[in-house]
């Protein structure tokens, strides 16, 4: 009986092991592309391996970014406990079964699938039983209604949720075509441990754009590409963190539909991509807390997750003029700029002082040798000292008080309008402390078992101590955060302290920073590859909800050259923050100093931004109020056109102005895609119709080429020298017909009110063309202006000119027909804009 029972006892463990042999062989059998790091940050060994329960496969020398340790199929960590449907989606808790080969693994998760809107889904995992850190900023509105339903049983919604049978996994699943759009499914190696949480997923399509910031290609290299997020002081250049961490990515379907997802998680990470075409999310502190947005367009997806972090601020109508700046400058050069930019006539509004200004490069201080600036100032109407610097704790309930006492007390001595915050990751010039970074879990914060790939390899590298205590916690989980939470407070203080919009200009960013504040691209080279990098990082951060953004027009670092300087202020004319700065020690690089051929293109293209800036503040409205984008890549307006999708090198303002820069020196032409669509050039205003091809443009010297989209009307302005004089003039429309038809809107204001939506003292007149009838409509008339008149129309695309022309019904005869342009102009119209009108012809 014994004998019996061992032989059978044998017989089954035998049968497991050849079971458990062929199981580890089937899960050792993956695609290269499929083969995720199972020692990440470590030297690869057989032996260790396999005691890690991971498999190896060496590989050939020129294919090194294949991991040789990776995970198998059958990798699992966690048991399932239970599943079961709560009110608004799912809830699992699982057990962990095997440690990982990192600390303090976390024995109970918890998931929560939370269906918030049809749009939009959350899923967090977390520890059942202990709280751990979560992002204090921004502050997201929690889910607190119901789900719609359907009969009370089915929730209404974009997305299918499939839990993995058993361990950690799930799979997003567009409903209306059962595309895949997130699978973490037995995948990976999931781990969840104190301070390395890590969850793989395999995506749809290698279209990934965000994940910022980074110098990158629009379309992010998925070619086993690590992209670390950890805010840190440094030129940008490639494979660095850099100044804000975004951990948001927009994805492209090959259906042509979007989705978006954010990881709502403020620690540093790696992300990594890789060709499958997967990701893989590797951070070192706090929860999993992703948001899933299902858009079906690009736009719909920046609206839905800007409606989660914050609209982007509207910022005042003088800050969408010119800007200069330039480090290393006295009060005598400030002057000097000055008259010379005045006297060669081109457009400006705002001087920016650098940190030359202060006393001992204190904040809140002025120099004796700027005593003269109060007074510089009303006439046109951070951190460098010797010994050492203190960050203020901004977490703390009390730090806007006194940063707003600062601010007030320096703004009483310097009638500023706005504020720059510059080195706030927060930089440093010593790692952490100068002595050292004392803590009794120095060890623990300063130098986890895991960091990710940040610039000099420690987490305290340039900045302060992760050991540091805030109120809201330790740096370890706030360094991110710095920024933001400055912007708030500098917000706070500035609404307060002037009473009118704040005007704040910021290097460090996390989501959520677009709705206080712009930023710049930081200390960039004065280089053709740099300016043409500008463009993707514009995109970029427009997907991150933060549309006043611009880089340094001709570049901070080395000096520029005059072809460079000339070509990049005609780009840097439409950056929607459009302000020219550079370094220390560089040559003048303001236009006049640059000589004729800079002036000229100064002139050129700032008196076509200012003759547009009716419209682009007007796109800066929808921004604030629906969270769309001001600059945006072809692909958003053309979603099933996969020839857009990589573009790079063009963008639009909006839906209807394509801006076709030069990037290379001694070009004049560009040669550029245009999707099938009309166009109209917007200088001569011939058109093009496309079918979606490539064609050369002509570019002259002192030009930027632009083209105007058929379908839409652009509201725009007599340009003068300054905003102010700007909206002094009378108001113009620039139509653009598409099958004899086109929309457009404006929107007005008195450029500076705080909550001018809110208290609706604004005036929206949307426009509309067809066939030969133009008409307004008024859609708020709750901002008074005497000026708010419409004077000239000019129609493009028309080939058979009228025989007369009324409006509002009585004969109108101030009109000209350009039968060679096929061009029609209504001049001198003197429509006031406030009341509906009626043009036909």
């Amino acid at each position: 009986m014994h004998l019996k029972y061992d032989i059978f006892k044998i017989f089954i463990l035998l049968f497991i092991e050849i079971f458990f042999s062929l199981n580890l062989y089937y899960c050792r059998s993956i695609p290269n592309e499929l083969k995720f790091d199972c020692i990440p940050k470590g030297k690869s060994d057989e032996i260790i391996c396999k005691q890690i329960n991971c498999s190896w496969t060496p590989v050939e020398q020129s294919f090194t970014e294949w991991p040789w340790c990776y995970y198998p199929e059958c990798y699992n960590n966690y048991n399932t406990i239970n599943i079961s449907k709560t009110s608004t989606g799912i809830v699992a808790f699982y057990n962990l079964s095997v440690n990982s080969n990192y600390k303090k693994n976390i024995q109970i998760l918890r998931l929560d699938v939370i269906f918030e809107t049809s749009q939009r889904l959350r899923i967090t995992i977390d520890d059942a039983i202990q709280i751990r850190y979560k992002p204090p900023f921004p502050k997201i509105n929690e889910f607190k209604g119901k789900p719609i339903q359907k009969n009370d049983t089915f929730i209404i919604s974009d997305f299918i949720v499939r839990l993995s049978k058993n361990g950690v996994g799930f799979a997003i699943i567009r409903k209306v075509d059962d595309t895949v759009l997130f699978d973490s499914r037995n995948i990976g190696g999931f781990i969840f441990s104190d301070q390395f949480i890590q969850l793989s997923a395999l995506l749809p399509s290698k279209y990934i754009y965000g994940l910022g910031e980074h110098r990158t290609n629009l379309v992010l290299n998925s070619n086993w590409k690590t992209y670390t997020l950890f805010n840190h002081d440094s030129t940008p250049k490639p494979d660095i963190n850099g100044y804000g961490s975004h951990p948001f990515y927009l994805l492209m379907e090959k259906s042509g539909k979007s989705h978006g997802v954010f990881l709502f998680n403020s620690n540093a990470m790696d992300i990594i991509l890789q060709p499958a075409p997967a990701i893989t999310y590797r951070v070192i502190g706090g929860i999993l807390d992703f948001y899933f947005f299902s858009g079906p367009t690009p736009s719909d997806v920046i609206t839905q997750y800007t409606e989660i972090i914050g609209r982007p601020f509207l910022p005042p109508y003088w800050s969408l003029g010119f800007h200069m700046s330039r480090f290393g400058q006295t009060f005598e050069d400030l002057v000097q700029v000055y008259n010379r930019t005045i006297e060669a006539g081109i457009p400006w509004d705002t001087h920016w002082n650098d940190i030359d200004y202060m006393n001992n490069k204190d904040d809140f201080t002025l120099s004796n040798n700027f005593k003269q600036l109060p007074e510089y100032v009303n006439n046109l109407h951070k951190v460098w000292n010797n010994i050492g610097t203190v960050f203020p704790d901004f977490t703390h309930p009390k730090a806007t008080q006194y940063w707003k006492n600062q601010i007030l007390n320096f703004y009483n001595i310097v009638k500023f309008d706005g504020l720059w915050l510059d080195m706030n990751e927060p930089a440093n010039f010593v790692n952490g402390d100068f002595n050292g970074c004392s803590s009794f879990k120095s060890d623990h914060w300063e130098l986890p078992q895991y960091i990710p790939g940040i610039v000099g390899g420690q987490l305290n590298y340039k900045t302060i101590c992760m050991s540091a205590s805030h109120f809201a916690g330790i740096h370890y989980d706030l360094h991110n955060l710095y920024g933001l939470v400055e912007t708030i407070s500098t917000y706070d203080a500035l609404s307060e302290v002037k009473n009118t919009r704040p005007f704040i200009i910021s290097r460090s960013s996390f989501p959520g920073f677009g709705h206080y504040a712009g930023h710049w691209t930081g200390d960039i080279n004065s280089s053709w590859d740099d300016m043409k990098q500008s463009i993707t990082d514009i995109i970029n951060f427009n997907l991150f909800g933060i549309p006043l953004v611009g880089a340094d027009i001709c570049g901070f670092h080395h000096d520029t050259t005059v072809e460079l300087c000339s070509r990049w202020i005609q780009l840097g004319a439409f950056y929607p923050f459009s302000r020219n700065h550079n370094g220390q020690y560089m040559k003048d690089q303001d236009p006049v100093a640059l000589g004729s051929n800079v002036i000229v293109s100064a002139k050129n293209s700032l008196i076509t931004r200012y003759y547009l800036l009716p419209y682009l503040y007007s796109l800066f409205w929808k921004a604030h109020v629906y969270g769309e984008t001001v600059v945006r890549p072809l692909f958003f307006e053309y979603p099933s056109d996969e020839n857009t999708y990589a573009i790079d090198t063009q963008f639009l303002w909006g839906a209807a102005l394509l801006i076709l820069p030069v990037l290379k020196e001694k070009n004049h032409q560009v040669y550029v895609y245009l999707p099938k669509d009309i166009w109209y050039d917007f200088y001569n205003n011939t058109a093009i119709l496309s079918k979606g091809s490539y064609f050369f443009i002509t570019a002259p010297t002192h030009t930027i080429p632009l083209l105007v989209r058929g379908g839409y009307i652009l509201p725009t302005q007599m340009p003068a020298l300054t905003t102010t004089l700007s909206r002094q003039n009378h108001f113009e429309l620039l139509v653009a017909p598409k099958h004899n038809q086109a929309t457009g809107f404006l929107f007005f204001d008195d450029g500076e009110s705080l909550d001018a939506w809110k208290n609706k003292s604004f005036n929206k007149v949307q426009f509309k063309l067809d066939k030969t009838k133009f008409s307004s409509i008024v859609e708020m008339n709750g901002y008074i202006d005497d000026n708010f008149v419409l004077q000239n129309i000019t129609v493009l695309g028309i080939k058979e000119g009228p025989t007369n022309s009324q409006v509002n019904g009585i004969p109108f005869n101030s009109y000209y027909f350009n039968k060679t342009k096929q061009v029609l102009y209504f001049k001198m119209l003197n429509l006031d804009l406030r009341m509906p009108f009626n043009l036909t012809w």
